[in-house]
């Protein structure tokens, strides 16, 4: 059950992009949508990493982002005004991990942006999805930093018709699978990608198929992916690709975080070069 919704806003370029996204899952739910905007800056760019130039630097975006969290109130009141959807606004002048970290404990689901590491300065950008992915204790909505081809120009287009499981036999697998039974239920497709390694040979799938048959979800199709890694996470983006996926649904963090780091790992794949909405959980 899906009845509370945090969606995390601060002043970037993707965050109205969340909110209509969240917007869109409260509609579908009837669900209440926690808004909490972070003053703190997002990125930190290279030239203002020095002690006193980050202070200065980090005094004035927090001061610009108050009065854009201001205005942001007016503006959502206006929209809200016409919604029937049920919200509540907070301005939080913390930094973005514990600030919702701690509006997460009591949520059902959190939409975040998709971190990203292009340029340089991307270093001093919060890490705020992987974070969130290992503390929220709730599943992860990660909207892509760059949008699909196909998607409007206000938001991503919808969210769920057509989903795409990642399985593996793992605690993180298993979690986000029934943390994603809401949306799989309303689901138009449903496929569920199983893997073939050294390990888990032949072609597996019937256990899921089964479980989800139970659980009222329709429209099943079963595919295998092979590889391991970052191999398996190529192979998933591929496969959403072919099937005209709009939502990933896998574990995210099977090995350790320090594992994926150093020898990479189908999780950390996924967040850097997924072009769709992912739905992760821990």
């Amino acid at each position: 059950m899906i009845k509370s919704i945090l969606v995390h806003l601060a002043d970037d370029a993707r965050h109205l992009d969340r909110l209509r996204a969240a917007v869109d899952l409260a509609r579908a739910f009837d669900a209440h949508v926690d808004l909490v905007y972070v003053t703190y800056p997002v990125v930190i760019p290279a030239g203002a990493a020095g002690r006193t130039a980050s202070q200065v630097y980090i005094s004035e975006r927090m001061a610009a982002s108050r009065r854009r969290a201001d205005q942001l109130r007016h503006d959502l009141e206006g929209h809200f005004a016409e919604c029937r959807e049920a919200w509540t606004y907070h301005v939080e002048d913390g930094n973005h991990h514990d600030a919702m970290a701690r509006h997460a404990h009591l949520s059902d689901i959190v939409v975040l942006g998709q971190s990203t590491e292009t340029f340089f300065e991307d270093r001093f950008r919060t890490r705020l999805t992987d974070h969130m992915l290992l503390s929220a204790g709730c599943p992860i909505l990660i909207l892509p930093g760059d949008k699909p081809p196909d998607a409007p120009a206000e938001g991503y287009g919808p969210i769920g018709r057509n989903i795409l499981i990642g399985w593996t036999e793992n605690r993180g697998s298993m979690r986000a699978l029934r943390d994603a039974l809401p949306l799989l239920r309303r689901a138009d497709e449903v496929h569920v990608a199983t893997p073939v390694t050294a390990r888990a040979p032949g072609t597996p799938g019937g256990d899921i198929d089964r479980y989800l048959e139970v659980h009222g979800v329709a429209n099943r199709t079963v595919h295998t992916v092979t590889g391991e890694g970052e191999e398996a996470g190529a192979a998933l983006v591929s496969l959403a690709s072919d099937v005209g996926a709009d939502l990933l649904v896998t574990g995210a963090y099977g090995h350790s975080r320090l594992h994926e780091v150093l020898m990479g790992g189908t999780t950390r794949h996924l967040l850097r070069n997924s072009t769709l909405p992912l739905l992760m959980s821990h």
